[in-house]
């Protein structure tokens, strides 16, 4: 599990952005910030820390954007199923240059939750329409 301090918080893409901003889109939901979802992804999924963020966040925060996931679909990846939203993460990922198994990879570093991320790793590589390899 990952700790703040251990995260290189000054190379993050989002440094010099407001951080409420990461938070605002979950506070409001309305459909205007839904669509806003992709402007999270294009900076989140560009980051070179993205992984880590995603990995402290997954065990460490509970509100707000993190690693280009929202708090419900960090929550669905813990959970290990395929679902339609965890489906459009893997595919919004990959169309940004982040293959599955990259993905993977950020989730197995969250430690709490390894029984779940590991039985989500056999059943997300079933589904190799959402697991086109790209690399960064």
């Amino acid at each position: 599990m990952l700790r703040y301090n251990e995260v290189d918080w000054d190379r993050a893409g989002c440094a010099e952005m407001p951080t409420n901003l990461f938070y605002a889109f979950e506070e409001s939901r309305g459909v205007r910030d839904i669509m806003q979802i992709s402007m999270y992804r294009n900076i989140c999924c560009a980051c070179p820390i993205w992984k880590s963020c995603l990995a402290y966040a997954l065990s460490n925060e509970q509100f707000g954007i993190w690693g280009g996931l929202t708090t419900h679909e960090r929550n669905a990846f813990k959970l290990g199923e395929i679902s339609p939203l965890v489906t459009k993460v893997i595919e919004d990922f990959n169309d940004r240059g982040i293959d599955l198994d990259q993905l993977l990879e950020a989730l197995l570093e969250h430690s709490d939750n390894e029984r779940s991320v590991a039985d989500s790793s056999t059943n997300y590589g079933e589904d190799d329409s959402a697991s086109n390899s790209r690399s960064c």
